[in-house]
């Protein structure tokens, strides 16, 4: 897979380095995520998305990743996605 190009965000982390990985949510296949390992995403697009999470992770905020950045999918005009309902119940 080209990480750089298939990668929608980055949800989570887990372990330490050089042992660490993070959780990746694919473009055009939102319920289909995957673990991999930090040294297959170090690169200059993911860079910024792994630092998100890692400050995110080290807030020990219990708000999902999503939340503490403000980010959310709108497909309606209401600006709401059924991916809401499914991160609520995460």
């Amino acid at each position: 897979y080209s990480a750089e190009a298939d990668i929608s965000r980055l949800l989570d982390v887990q372990g330490d380095q050089p042992h660490r990985c993070f959780l990746v949510q694919w473009k055009g296949r939102p319920l289909q995520m995957t673990w991999v390992w930090e040294e297959q995403l170090d690169n200059a697009t993911t860079r910024p998305m792994m630092q998100d999470v890692l400050t995110w992770k080290a807030s020990g905020t219990s708000e999902s990743i999503i939340s503490y950045h403000k980010e959310r999918d709108t497909a309606s005009a209401a600006g709401t996605c059924f991916m809401d309902a499914f991160r609520s119940a995460l």
